[in-house]
């Protein structure tokens, strides 16, 4: 178990002086002088004992909470900015306008705090109003696109079902997905897909059982883009020779036309990233991020898109902060500068603004990269993204009596969070084996299923 990290906040005390006795100096001798809080007195003592009191405690958690309150409301009017600006896209608002109402009526609260004086509830309440305005213009604005439908769904359906029907969810998650697709495709893609399926069929009928099997599921493949003549006659040059490694080499055929197909749909719009095809597991949750323009593929030297996600690369710390904040939260930092490191910026919006929420652990390690660059590049795990994602989002961790994985014991310092996740939806593990894997490093394919789904379920 572990407690989440709150900030602590100074104890900002209102000193009220009652009768007391100072020493007043003059020449040689001493008198002692007496008088009231808050009665006009023109010695040098009262003086001072104003400026102890009043400008080092009332005037400066004044100032401080003044100053929140200018920053809310400059936040408030950004996220009714970003609401109405969705709300015109078609995108389902209303939750965000929810949460618009309660950030408001804690701002009406906090000014009631200072007009009492009570400036640490005043405090408090400020930061209850800005984390309610972050949500309000993140992830309380539902996408309505078929992606996300997609996410709600599975996520609802594992959630819901137990861990030998978790095949059945992926099924119809492929089978909505497939359609998604079919929909993006012309007319001559379609008809083309259906005569190379038809020739498959027929030549999966001729051959063997293992070669077989091999046609009948590159059958179903989405050959966009591509000639009946250049998928069907390379299939029969590997099948008219007789090979012992028929099976094998066909294999070797098949992902070169495969290949071929990826870039001709990449270049038509039909899948967002040359190495993630529609057939790939993991297609919908990156095609997701990649319409909401929150992850963009690798770049080369000089700035151009390659047209590669790269779902096998593992995610590292600076990658991990930066599909938080800018996939599942919908922060856009500040450009950065020509020498900063690109996930500083994403870094700051943790630290100044999730600071309180965050984890003891992955509040260090955020301070840590803030202070040095290399930070960004080590390992973050699996449970320490989960870690993250249930920060971030202010979800309750606490209430866990056992653990969900035969890996994950209750000594795990993010035992909470994992099973909290597992109970949500987010994550499976190995229906098999009951396992986790919270040691290691999610690769980027993990991470885009990962994200998606905690935006789109919660």
């Amino acid at each position: 178990m572990f407690e989440t990290r709150k900030v602590s906040f100074a104890v900002l005390a209102l000193v009220v002086l009652t009768t007391f006795s100072v020493i007043s100096v003059s020449g040689s001798s001493a008198s002692f002088v007496t008088f009231d809080d808050g009665e006009d007195n023109e010695s040098e003592v009262d003086s001072e004992s104003e400026v102890d009191s009043e400008s080092e405690v009332d005037s400066e958690s004044e100032v401080d909470s003044e100053s929140r309150v200018g920053n809310v409301k400059l936040l408030m009017e950004k996220a009714k900015l970003v609401i109405e600006a969705k709300q015109a896209e078609g995108k389902d608002v209303s939750l965000a306008l929810v949460r618009l109402e309660e950030a408001q009526k804690l701002m009406d609260d906090a000014d009631a705090a200072l007009l009492a004086g009570d400036s640490r509830l005043a405090k408090h309440l400020l930061e209850q109003a800005r984390h309610a305005l972050g949500y309000a213009k993140g992830k309380d604005i539902r996408s309505d696109s078929d992606q996300a439908k997609f996410g709600r769904e599975f996520g609802k359906c594992v959630s819901e079902s137990e861990h030998d029907q978790f095949d059945d969810c992926f099924t119809e998650l492929k089978a909505k997905v497939e359609q998604h697709v079919e929909d993006r495709l012309s007319n001559d893609d379609k008809d083309r897909n259906v005569k190379i399926k038809l020739r498959l069929q027929k030549l999966a009928d001729k051959a063997g059982i293992e070669v077989s099997a091999l046609l009948d599921d590159f059958a179903g493949y989405n050959f966009s883009g591509l000639d009946e003549s250049e998928v069907i006659d390379d299939v029969e040059s590997v099948l008219d020779v007789e090979d012992d490694d028929k099976a094998e080499k066909l294999l070797e055929r098949m992902e070169k036309i495969k290949h071929k197909a990826r870039l001709s749909k990449f270049k038509a719009g039909v899948i967002p990233f040359k190495d993630t095809d529609d057939e790939d597991w993991y297609f919908s949750f990156v095609d997701q991020m990649n319409s909401e323009s929150c992850v963009t593929g690798y770049q080369d030297a000089d700035g151009n898109a390659l047209g590669e996600f790269r779902p096998g690369n593992e995610v590292r710390f600076g990658e991990s902060v930066k599909f938080v904040v800018e996939c599942l939260l919908k922060e856009k930092p500040e450009a950065k500068t020509v020498s900063e490191h690109w996930a500083k910026r994403h870094a700051l919006v943790l630290k100044e603004q999730f600071a309180d929420l965050l984890d003891n652990d992955i509040l260090a390690e955020v301070d840590l990269a803030l202070n040095d660059d290399a930070e960004f590049g080590k390992a973050f795990t699996r449970a320490e993204l989960i870690q993250l994602i249930v920060d971030v989002l202010n979800l309750d961790d606490t209430a866990v009596t056992e653990s969900p994985f035969v890996d994950v014991d209750l000594g795990n310092p993010h035992v909470g969070a994992i099973a909290l996740a597992k109970k949500l939806g987010l994550i499976t593990g190995d229906a098999e084996f009951q396992t986790f894997r919270p040691n290691d490093v999610p690769n980027r394919a993990e991470v885009a299923k990962l994200i998606m789904l905690a935006k789109e379920l919660l």
